[in-house]
């Protein structure tokens, strides 16, 4: 019938969501919820994909692109602007995100938050440095699959999607 329909896969569902997010949030609040990456950086965007082989190499390398993507890439300064509070000694992104939500009452946030920092530790504690117990720890936490990286990421990329859509769905409700 050749009828053209989008891809299901993970990495392509996650995409058109991050962009599909960024310009509605843009259109909505005059700025990108994701800062643009730099030039140098623009190929993490570009190579996240669904792991082709079962390497622990490729698993750590798209791991680092989607926190850089998606966490790295937050828009820190322009969320801080929103917050109301006295937030001054909050650090990082995740912080500031997770007090924008709690300040507008968003309900069912905390799931993202703790899918956002289980992220972020699986980079620190197994790309951005030796692994040891902390990625022992959270490769439990998150249920790595050494046999399955595909499969892994695949979660991983479905969790952020989630994460996505439900900014988008709560885009309204933001203070």
């Amino acid at each position: 019938m050749c009828i053209a329909s989008d891809s299901e896969s993970p990495d392509f569902v996650f995409k058109k969501a991050y962009t599909r997010l960024n310009r509605v949030f843009t259109e909505k609040y005059g700025w990108p919820l994701f800062l643009s990456l730099t030039e140098q950086d623009a190929y993490n965007f570009e190579i996240l994909r669904v792991p082709v082989n079962n390497s622990i190499t490729e698993m750590d390398m798209l791991v680092l692109s989607l926190v850089k993507i998606l966490i790295d890439s937050l828009n820190e300064k322009s969320i801080s602007k929103r917050l109301t509070g006295n937030y001054e000694k909050l650090v990082g992104s995740i912080s500031k995100i997770e007090a924008w939500l709690c300040e507008s009452n968003i309900e069912n946030y905390n799931e993202h938050i703790k899918f956002l920092r289980n992220l972020q530790e699986l980079r620190s504690s197994g790309t951005g440095h030796r692994k040891g117990k902390g990625y022992q720890k959270i490769t439990k936490k998150l249920d790595v699959k050494k046999e399955n990286y595909a499969e892994t990421f695949s979660c991983l990329l479905k969790d952020a999607t989630n994460f996505l859509t439900f900014m988008e769905l709560n885009i309204e409700n933001l203070k």
